[in-house]
């Protein structure tokens, strides 16, 4: 990025006129985080301001006519899905996902991987897409959305620091944007903190707590004094609350728990569903037909069902009517699975809070609590909705907080995501986001090797196959290295010694095998490869895992036909429907059922055809 002359000259020398190497350098490190901070600031309070506008704009076409929804919704949905489809695929959802995803990339091997998912192109279609989707009524969020567009400004000027300046962590930077952006978009900078921490990165905080802090603050300042000191919904009262209402906090906690991952199962469900159309009228029309669905709701049901809800958590914390009809909680679930599934741009968290706003308004209805017990079940339901989506559950508790300024119920809201984090898991061991960042790092990898292969004529190397058996079995390694590795090369003996005993020495490879095939729960990778008669270079890998499972590997050179014969070839000779195919690096996975839970949906188009024969 260039400077005016002057400026340049001018900057220079104050910068030379400073004696002490030290701070010269600490400065240098810290200025593109602080450029990024106040970048970030002014751009997510426009966006907030154009959110709002946009959502004026929804009430007023209601309020002239529920009915033009009908017309208008459709139409939204179909331009909003057609600009990310059109100028930025990446665009699409939340944005956090894609934050992660980018964190997960920020490496030398993929670090040019990363433009796709955050960049000013993403920035301008993210804004758009999501504005225009608003405006058609859609249940969608500006945080997630914020979170991907402060990202893609750090990221940005990450990459234009020139080439003599010191190096700045691209990966800190990423981190520090997203949870700038968050603290912007909610004004809640120790929720951004904490965020980043717990949902974005498992880097130690001291490596980059200096930058993390002052990104967070200058970016939440520079928010604060546009828009003046405020809290994203208010002061609530919460006093007099009567000791038992512990019991109805913990039952809070579970209902919104359960429907909150229940809601993104659902989420994730569909989009594997929607995937499945390959008709370009077909997936055209998918948005058409989830506008009429929501357009068809609100005519239905009211203003209620459209937006992000933040009216409905400022009328039950707020006024003295706390009374929501019972079903508006399923029109707030069903709200986000439908527009967050068209794959236009928008986020999730605002609408969470609401949908665990009106779950907690409809339990203290039901128990005829009085206002201040209402208040706290609303909060409740808030942080225990988000942290079923999230996994999150500091994050939420502290993001409840900070909105509202209750720091005196801070016991009941941690008490609430905890719970509701438990209950999340026992639907789905993984997050939301987290599901999603590991399609989107796939979907990248995928195409990319795509292009690579027809670029290099339509041969790749280091294609990996993977296949999980849901059993151990020496028998079963063995007829796998013959079928496709006949007179491989038996694995050195000093390749390992026992998992109890480092210095042990196998005396054969049969031994070597059997012993990490009898003991149960341990983790063991073994390699067979054959050096003659191998044209395709066959690497055949039986990872044991800790759950007395075994994934097989094939790596290997060829063409797309060649990809599809092993991968089709090594899932029949298993008899198992759960694989996946990674190029250079087999996926990343914990054990047997955590490798089934994420891959066991895959479904390549040459399956598709093979299956339709």
């Amino acid at each position: 990025m260039l400077l005016p002359e002057p400026l340049r000259l001018q900057l220079k020398a104050r910068y030379d006129a400073i004696a002490n190497h030290h701070i010269k350098r600490d400065l240098l490190n810290a200025l593109p985080f602080w450029v990024g901070a106040v970048v970030t600031g002014l751009v997510a309070v426009l966006y907030a301001k154009l959110f709002g506008w946009a959502e004026a704009g929804t009430r007023y076409i209601y309020h002239q006519s529920p009915w033009l929804f009908l017309a208008v919704t459709p139409l939204c949905f179909l331009v909003g899905w057609w600009l990310v489809q059109r100028y930025a695929p990446y665009a699409r959802g939340s944005g956090i996902p894609q934050v992660s995803a980018a964190i997960d990339l920020s490496n030398p091997r993929h670090r040019y991987k990363v433009s796709r998912l955050l960049s000013l192109r993403v920035v301008v279609v993210k804004i758009v897409s999501s504005l225009v989707m608003v405006v058609g009524g859609a249940v969608i969020g500006r945080e997630g959305p914020t979170i991907q567009i402060a990202a893609s400004i750090f990221k940005r000027i990450n990459d234009w620091l020139p080439a003599w300046y010191p190096k700045v962590s691209r990966r800190n930077m990423v981190i520090t944007g997203a949870a700038a952006g968050l603290a912007s978009a909610f004004n809640t900078p120790l929720g951004g903190i904490v965020f980043a921490i717990e949902e974005l990165t498992k880097t130690h905080f001291n490596y980059f707590k200096s930058a993390l802090l002052t990104g967070v603050i200058i970016a939440g300042l520079t928010a604060l004094n546009l828009l003046g000191p405020y809290l994203y919904l208010g002061y609530p009262k919460l006093d007099h609350l009567p000791i038992w209402i512990i019991f109805v906090v913990m039952l809070v906690a579970v209902l919104t728990g359960f429907a909150a991952s229940s809601m993104a199962e659902a989420i994730l469900w569909l989009l594997r569903q929607k995937a499945r159309l390959t008709s370009p009228v077909h997936r055209a029309l998918y948005p058409v037909a989830c506008g009429l669905l929501i357009a068809g709701l609100g005519v239905a049901f009211g203003e209620q069902v459209f937006g992000s809800g933040k009216e409905i958590m400022v009328s039950t914390l707020f006024t003295a009517d706390k009374h929501v009809a019972w079903y508006l909680p399923l029109l707030r679930i069903i709200g986000p699975v439908i527009s967050f599934s068209t794959g236009a741009a928008g986020g999730i968290f605002a609408p969470a809070l609401s949908a665990g706003a009106s779950m907690g308004a409809v339990v203290a209805e039901w128990m005829y609590l009085p206002d201040t017990a209402t208040n706290l079940l609303v909060l409740c339901g808030m942080a225990g909705f988000l942290t079923g989506v999230t996994r999150s559950p500091f994050t939420s508790s502290i993001l409840v907080i900070e909105m509202t300024n209750s720091h005196n119920i801070i016991f009941y809201l941690m008490l609430t995501a905890l719970l509701a984090n438990l209950v999340s898991n026992l639907v789905t061991r993984h997050s939301f986001y987290d599901q999603l960042k590991v399609q989107y790092i796939q979907e990248i990898h995928r195409t990319e090797e795509q292009a690579r292969k027809m670029n290099e004529m339509d041969y790749t190397q280091d294609i990996v196959c993977q296949v999980l058996i849901e059993e151990k079995s020496k028998e079963i390694i063995y007829l796998v290295l013959n079928e496709f590795i006949p007179g491989y090369e038996k694995i050195n003996l000093d390749y390992t010694g026992k998992s109890n005993d480092e210095n042990y020495k196998f005396e054969s490879e049969d031994e070597m095998i059997d012993f990490y095939i009898s003991t149960p729960n341990v983790r063991k990778t073994f390699y067979w490869n054959k050096y003659k008669e191998n044209s395709d270079k066959i690497m055949v890998g039986a990872n044991i895992t800790t759950d007395n499972q075994i994934v097989f590997s094939l790596t290997f050179n060829g063409t797309l036909k060649t990809e599809a014969k092993y991968y089709l070839r090594l899932k029949r000779f298993l008899k198992s429907n759960v694989g996946v195919i990674s190029y250079i690096d087999p996926v990343e996975y914990n054990n047997g059922n955590d490798f089934k839970n994420r891959y066991k949906n895959i479904l390549y188009e040459f399956e598709k055809i093979v299956n339709n024969m």
